[in-house]
């Protein structure tokens, strides 16, 4: 599959991710056979690697998709643990020791839940940055969809704004890479 189409499916998978997201903790918690919302948000984080082939090369490129790889690896770290939480279900006690581990471990918490996914999203804005002067709506579009994901989430606790955040997100990239790649005739 050629990279634009995997960022494509990669960002349908991230709206889809938070959609889920939105509808609750029990409801995340009640998925079955599998945790879909984030393995939604893991795959599409991992696909968003094909960026790093379509977006032209210039200095907020490099610094920006340098920062969303280490955003991917945070990603991947904060699926494993909601994986886990998820697997633990059934099981309040250990459940609740897990979530006292993870809080009374700053080297987890910090690094997979609050770290990891903001350098994903701030590195998917800075690496647009240089292409502002020729895309200023789309590069807005973005960076106001990642805004929304990250204070939906962190600190107004909504899970109806970062749906949002990734419809704008992902309306922006598409313009983006619609733009910047050649048509086909």
């Amino acid at each position: 599959m050629k990279s634009k189409g995997s960022i494509a499916i990669g960002l349908i998978l991230i709206i889809t991710s938070q959609l889920l997201m939105s509808f609750g903790y029990e409801f995340l918690m009640s998925q079955q056979p599998i945790d879909y919302a984030h393995w939604a948000l893991l795959i599409g984080a991992i696909l968003m690697f094909g960026l790093w082939f379509h977006l032209p090369s210039n200095f907020s490129k490099n610094i920006g998709l340098t920062l969303m790889t280490f955003g991917i690896g945070g990603i991947v770290g904060m699926c494993v643990l909601d994986f886990i939480l998820w697997a633990s279900h059934s099981d309040p006690e250990t459940k609740g020791k897990l979530f006292e581990i993870i809080s009374n471990t700053p080297s987890i918490q910090y690094s997979f839940l609050i770290i990891g996914p903001a350098l994903f999203y701030t590195g998917i804005c800075v690496s647009t940055y240089g292409l502002f002067m020729n895309l200023k709506w789309q590069v807005i579009i973005v960076n106001i969809g990642a805004l929304m994901i990250g204070l939906g989430h962190m600190v107004l606790h909504n899970g109806t704004i970062p749906v949002v955040g990734a419809v704008l997100l992902c309306i922006g990239l598409f313009s983006i890479l619609g733009i910047l790649l050649p048509k086909k005739e």
